[in-house]
């Protein structure tokens, strides 16, 4: 369902980091259509520059979210002008193309900084105004590759399995606080056609998403209150599947080819070549 404009839409500000490409931009022209003041972060230049074109009437931030120092600097600027977003979506995340041994610290340090320590800053700025007010919205971007492991991508699972842990753990912080009503969905597809993933060969049964298929039902799962959005099918039985023993996991796994995920997948000097 493609969401349409109504009167409450315009008092909504919605804050979404990793904003101006991918699904971030996706979800960003979503709340653009129902008229929400739409708050664009990203560390891209060019891809904020080609975000502001494409939704002139809303608001872009340039802002490494893994550095706590940048994030202060723009939460002053939007709790001074916005106040408490309705919404905050931490989307932001990049991801590694190496085996473990074969990754090169700095990577490894960098995908940990951008993938969790983000939520935490970003939580840490914006969420103490939202508690005062009582009300809001938090949405963690995980992955599939939250709920297992995949060869090839150590750095990013692990990343994201502490994105579902900050979004569970945090849900019930929340939930503990009288009069308070801030939930938290967690979104965990499978790989999305945004360009990240650029030569990945999905699992068998589980298609490559379109990143504006996935952006639309992080929409509608931010408008009900889903606690969590698990895409497409064969991710929504992962759960199921890790009741299994560990060693016949593993053999399910390689059977879905799993395992060659990540094999051919480009590094991200290729992907920018033309």
């Amino acid at each position: 369902m493609i969401p349409t404009k109504h009167p409450e839409g315009s008092s909504k500000v919605v804050l979404i980091t990793g904003a101006a490409h991918g699904i971030g931009l996706s979800l960003a022209k979503l709340y653009d259509k129902i008229g929400a003041q739409v708050l664009i972060v990203d560390v891209n230049q060019s891809h904020l520059q080609d975000a502001q074109q494409k939704l002139p009437h809303q608001h872009c931030f340039t802002c490494d979210v893994s550095d706590i120092a940048q994030v202060h600097v723009l939460s002053e600027k939007i709790l001074a002008q916005f106040g408490a977003p309705d919404i905050l979506i931490n989307n932001a995340g990049i991801v590694e193309k190496s085996n473990f041994l074969d990754c090169e610290d700095a990577v490894l340090e960098r995908t940990l900084r951008v993938n969790v320590l983000s939520h935490f800053w970003m939580l840490k700025a914006f969420l103490p105004a939202m508690i005062k007010r009582q009300t809001g919205h938090i949405c963690e971007i995980a992955s599939a590759a939250g709920l297992l492991g995949v060869p090839g991508m150590v750095a990013y699972c692990t990343s994201k399995h502490a994105v579902m842990g900050l979004a569970d753990s945090l849900r019930m912080e929340l939930e503990e606080m009288p009069d308070v009503h801030i939930p938290v969905t967690v979104v965990c597809p499978s790989f999305v056609n945004t360009g990240m993933f650029a030569g990945v060969r999905p699992p068998r049964f589980t298609p490559l998403l379109d990143q504006e298929q996935i952006a639309k039902l992080v929409f509608q799962a931010i408008d009900r209150k889903q606690e969590r959005l698990l895409a497409p099918f064969m991710v929504r039985l992962l759960p199921l599947m890790k009741l299994l023993p560990s060693r016949l996991f593993r053999v399910v796994a390689k059977f879905f080819h799993v395992h060659h995920a990540m094999k051919d997948i480009l590094s991200p000097g290729e992907r920018r070549k033309p």
